[in-house]
């Protein structure tokens, strides 16, 4: 076989795994934003495994959908399934990835891929020599809560705990000094960094 035929078969190879793994990336998008793993956990466990119709009835979702969705999140080696590919459950050792109150950013990069795909046309028209120049923020929907909630994610666990000491800035915040908050969200740095006046 000739390099040109290899490096074909390679290309298409990553071509078809990058399709794939955009499509898994959509399933956990839909899982997490249906609550659907939050549902699995509390119905089912490593040793006891849940029907998925038991987990639609906790999640309020339809049968049909949940055995589909979590078929996908199965073959995608996301959750587990038994042998008769009924009964579903989330590994012990990854259950605070998917319940987590604060969800890990992990699970939170996957809630950027329905968003971009909703924008997929009018991008598409705005490359165009002959489209629009640009697009409003408007277009994208969700986004400010998304990133929000990403930010919230990245920055709830280590801001401060972790990044604040390193700053030198805890004292300061604690004596009381102003700070501004711009561009950031809903606040919630502001919130965060406005509990050392309480110590």
């Amino acid at each position: 076989m000739n390099a040109k035929v290899e490096l074909t078969r390679e290309v298409r190879k990553l071509l078809r795994t990058a399709a794939v793994q955009a499509n898994i990336a959509l399933g956990i998008a839909l899982a997490d934003r249906t609550n659907l793993f939050k549902a699995l956990a509390s119905v089912g466990s490593e040793s006891s495994p849940a029907h998925y119709s038991e987990v639609a009835k906790y999640g309020n979702l339809k049968p049909r959908y949940t055995k589909e969705l979590l078929a996908l999140l199965a073959c995608s080696d996301i959750i587990e399934v038994t042998p008769d590919g009924d009964h579903f459950y989330i590994k012990d050792a990854a259950k605070e990835v998917f319940t987590s109150e604060i969800k890990d950013k992990s699970l939170a990069f996957s809630t950027f891929v329905p968003l971009h795909a909703a924008v997929f046309d009018n991008i598409a028209e705005v490359m165009k020599c002959e489209g629009p120049l640009g697009m409003d923020y408007s277009n994208y929907g969700s986004f400010y809560g998304i990133m929000d909630q990403f930010s919230i994610v990245i920055h709830k666990k280590h801001l401060v705990p972790d990044l604040i000491p390193m700053t030198g800035m805890k004292e300061k915040l604690i004596e009381g000094i102003e700070f501004l908050d711009v561009g950031c969200g809903s606040g919630f740095h502001a919130c965060e960094l406005g509990w050392f006046s309480f110590f």
